[in-house]
């Protein structure tokens, strides 16, 4: 009769850690997909000149001999371009994981001047 029990309750056991397997899958999933959802790079809407026949009006793209700046996107450590607006690069480098000194710089937008010094930082602090 002992040995009944025993194999119930390895039995349960395996289909609970089972369960709870599955479902830390689909939340990891889950949030992987939001995360992916809101970094997306949104594009500026283009305006349009009124006068004469309707053009497009030539987009201006940040250049990168403006700069870069380094801010935070849900935890984790994003370069912008000057504009402050254009995502140049989503990094893996979370925010917790930096010096507070750092943290602090991110947080109000490092800027960095340019792509050696950015890479730099970069290497410093990725893992």
């Amino acid at each position: 009769m002992k040995g009944k029990h025993g194999i119930a309750f390895a039995a349960v056991l395996l289909v609970s850690a089972t369960l709870l397997g599955f479902g830390y899958q689909f939340s990891y999933q889950r949030a992987l997909k939001q995360q992916e959802n809101t970094a997306e790079v949104v594009q500026p809407p283009k305006s349009v000149i009124t006068q004469g026949e309707a053009q497009e009006a030539p987009a201006e793209a940040p250049t990168p001999g403006d700069g870069y700046y380094l801010a935070h996107l849900h935890g984790y450590v994003v370069v912008y371009y000057a504009d402050k607006h254009t995502i140049y690069e989503v990094t893996d480098i979370e925010l917790t994981t930096l010096p507070e000194e750092v943290q602090g710089e991110i947080l109000e937008g490092k800027y960095i001047q340019d792509v050696k010094e950015l890479y730099g930082f970069l290497e410093n602090y990725s893992s």
